[in-house]
């Protein structure tokens, strides 16, 4: 795999994820700019932060994006926050083009199995987030990572998994806490991205 610069730039989700479990970290440099409990406007300063240091020996850039968790959690109507992602996705492509973003959407988490409005919140969010992305003008160069039942195992084929409340976070892959991910969890971020870096570093240079 050719070098490639991977930005880590979001919440907890990010501040929390191990070194050792780093996207490509073997081919790669890293970077990471996470702040437990920041919200998708906090996160705009890291991401802008995070864009100005290129690395010119690597063959692409990749930003990988993960927030809007503590937004629901801190009561931000979900359309704000869809414009402020809106907002970043703007930023960080008109001041990197040759960038790339790789957006994982929220979880479900073991915490919110018995919380029917969490739940919404985060599906509304995450559908919202996704059509940011697949709208943009430069969607080419963003992707969607759909993650609402990605750990939620066997739970998510259920009828009525999604909508009907079936699907619920398996805890084998989070702490205690039933909220952040455990090393078994960010092993399956960090294949999904690993596969999704891997597709862009095979497309055509622009």
């Amino acid at each position: 795999m050719d070098a490639v610069q991977v930005l880590l730039v979001g919440d907890s989700d990010i501040e929390r994820w191990p070194p050792a479990l780093w996207p490509c970290v073997e081919t790669s440099s890293v970077s990471i700019s996470g702040q437990s409990g920041a919200t998708v406007e906090q996160v705009v300063p890291y991401a802008e932060a995070a864009i100005s240091q290129k690395v010119e020996s690597a063959s692409r850039s990749v930003l990988v994006f993960c927030a809007g968790g503590n937004d629901i959690s801190k009561g931000i109507d979900v359309d704000e926050s869809s414009k402020t992602f809106e907002g970043l996705l703007n930023t960080v492509m008109d001041r990197r083009p040759d960038l790339h973003v790789i957006v994982l959407g929220p979880k479900f988490e073991p915490w919110m199995e018995d919380d029917r409005d969490a739940r919404r919140a985060y599906i509304t969010m995450s559908e919202r987030f996704h059509r940011e992305c697949k709208i943009h003008r430069v969607m080419r160069h963003i992707t969607f990572v759909d993650c609402l039942t990605m750990f939620c195992g066997e739970s998510a084929e259920k009828p009525g998994g999604l909508h009907g409340g079936q699907a619920n976070a398996d805890p084998v892959f989070f702490h205690l806490d039933q909220l952040h991910l455990n090393d078994k969890g960010y092993r399956v971020w960090k294949q999904v991205v690993e596969q999704r870096i891997q597709e862009i570093l095979e497309l055509p240079v622009l």
